[in-house]
């Protein structure tokens, strides 16, 4: 006789009325010559649940003058729940060129009953623009699931080119339906992005502060590309420099002020990574012992272009030429006269006059006499 009965850990058994059909003292009959028979239990949810069940099938009587072999008196049935649905876990995925290997999950849901082993491959290659073994590797051909797993990624290497792409790169995966258990989800595609990470280049000034003497007539401060130096045929990179509010100089266009306000559109060629920015200064006539300022910024960019934060702005400084005056001596020569007491020195002083009144002294040394000091000019 065969009987059927609940799995040991209940959380785990079948239903019997529900999972299968339950035997109850079946008779399985043996005739002269039989060495062999056949059990069938109707099994009505396999692949159904979320998880695997289970049942026990064991002899529970047989007829005099036979014996049960009590160490294979029973036998468990597992009843295997779903295998599940694959689907990537989003429709697309974006990496900068320069992440290097990533990883693309692969969800399975509705089930993770035994281990499945899923084929991938590349979509309609024709229609993408990422190029495998030039913008890409994929690492294996297959993901792998073990029993109980929801989630396996799949590996993809992304290939650094020094190449500004202005339209992003992409190619498609899509799972590979399994042939025996299980079926494909919702999302059995996904678009793979490759962005480009700054070929086009960061922008900044080469230093942050910039002297300039007033009668050199031009002040000029220079520019650096750096990270990347590329520029696409189809966006040229072009970078706005102008002066800008903030310093203390004065901006016009004569000498009554101290510059004049300049702003160029730069255009970068591929490859190019120096440039220089040039404002007008005037040459005042009256001194000031003040230094001037002039801002001079990175204002926009564009050709995929960035402008490096805190390196976005310089300061020119404008200092005065001495026109409060350049001091010397009249002659190189001086004699004096044979019993006299002293001996008068002429100093000149060329150039404008300190408009301010203020006082400038120069020191006199060495010329023998015991009396020379400090002479104040006015």
């Amino acid at each position: 006789m065969v009987s059927t009965r609940p799995y040991t850990v209940l959380s785990l058994s079948a239903n019997a009325t529900v999972d299968y059909t339950a035997l109850s003292n079946v008779a399985i009959v043996f005739n002269p010559g039989d060495s062999i028979k056949t059990v069938t239990i109707p099994v009505l949810t396999s692949g159904v649940h979320a998880y695997t069940t289970y049942f026990e099938v064991y002899l529970s009587s047989s007829t005099v003058g036979t014996s049960i072999d009590v160490a294979r008196a029973s036998s468990f049935v597992a009843v295997l729940g779903s295998v599940g649905s694959f689907s990537f876990a989003s429709n697309n995925f974006t990496f900068l060129e320069t992440d290097g290997t990533v990883h693309i999950p692969v969800m399975r849901t509705g089930g993770a009953c035994g281990a499945v082993t899923l084929e991938y491959e590349l979509e309609n290659q024709a229609l993408t623009t990422a190029i495998v073994g030039t913008n890409f590797v994929l690492d294996s051909p297959v993901v792998t699931f073990a029993d109980g797993q929801t989630m396996a990624n799949l590996t993809v290497d992304i290939i650094h080119t020094a190449t500004y792409e202005y339209y992003s790169l992409f190619f498609v995966l899509e799972l590979v339906a399994p042939t025996d258990r299980g079926q494909l989800g919702s999302a059995p595609l996904t678009r793979v992005i490759i962005s480009d990470a700054g070929d086009a280049g960061i922008f900044e000034f080469a230093a942050s502060t910039t002297i300039c003497r007033e009668d050199n007539g031009t002040a000029i401060v220079w520019i650096n590309r750096t990270v990347g130096m590329s520029t696409s045929a189809v966006a040229p990179v072009l970078l706005t420099v102008e002066t800008v509010a903030g310093g203390n100089a004065t901006e016009g266009s004569s000498r009554a002020f101290d510059y004049q306000h300049a702003s160029q559109v730069m255009s970068w060629a591929d490859g190019e990574t120096v440039k220089s920015f040039s404002i007008s200064v005037f040459n005042n006539a009256v001194y000031d012992p003040r230094l001037k300022s002039i801002w001079i910024r990175l204002t926009a960019v564009s050709g995929g272009a960035t402008i490096a934060a805190g390196h976005d702005t310089t300061v020119v400084y404008i200092v005065d030429d001495r026109d409060a005056g350049t001091f010397s001596f009249d002659t190189s020569n001086y004699t004096v006269s044979e019993g006299a007491a002293s001996v008068n020195l002429l100093l000149k002083r060329s150039g404008e006059l300190d408009p301010l009144g203020k006082s400038h002294d120069i020191v006199t040394r060495g010329l023998g006499s015991p009396n020379c000091r400090h002479q104040q000019l006015h």
